[in-house]
């Protein structure tokens, strides 16, 4: 995968003295990819190696390692992808899709990805009306020769920026470069 060197998030503290209060300052932060091993899957979670936090009260501001148990609780900048083993056939696939998709979710095409071998899964979306409603986006990327799946779902708008006005993001050229061994 090709994953940046920095995404912006909250940089450092800034004191307002005239209420002695603090706020963050948004600037590069190093980029961390996170593992956690399940028994047939991996959970990948990309987000940056720590961040400042003020308190609720914005009367302390202090620098947070960051850690998947972090990532969980507050779901900061975070783009989330899983590998799933075990996905042999086109019946397995159908399965996986009605579980992490919706169960109304049934028709999808394959598309041949940039690596040779793999698919990139496009779930028929049936509008507002139908039984596979999908408001965000995801993707799902099939090996049937490894019999493995790789899925995220990406939300409504990008996780992952480049700069402090959110006009680069890394979210889709993260996807665009995944790539199975």
């Amino acid at each position: 995968m090709k994953i940046p060197k920095n995404i912006y998030g909250n940089s450092e503290c800034i004191l307002n003295e005239e209420n002695n209060s603090y706020n963050t300052k948004l600037g590069a932060i190093p980029t961390k990819v996170f593992k956690e091993y399940k028994e047939s899957e991996i959970d990948f979670y990309i987000s940056t190696e720590y961040l400042y936090i003020t308190e609720e009260d914005n009367s302390e501001c202090k620098i947070q390692e960051n850690s998947i148990d972090f990532i969980k609780l507050t779901k900061h900048k975070v783009m989330k992808m899983t590998y799933f083993s075990g996905i042999k056939n086109d019946e397995d696939l159908k399965a996986f899709i009605k579980k992490f998709y919706l169960p109304g979710c049934e028709d999808y095409s394959k598309k041949e990805s940039t690596q040779e071998g793999v698919y990139d899964i496009y779930v028929d979306n049936s509008g507002p009306e139908g039984d596979c409603f999908l408001n965000y986006s995801t993707f799902t990327k099939y090996y049937p020769s490894k019999e493995a799946i790789i899925f995220g779902v990406l939300g409504q708008s990008p996780n992952l920026f480049g700069d402090e006005d959110y006009s680069t993001a890394y979210d889709l050229d993260i996807i665009r470069s995944i790539k199975f061994n």
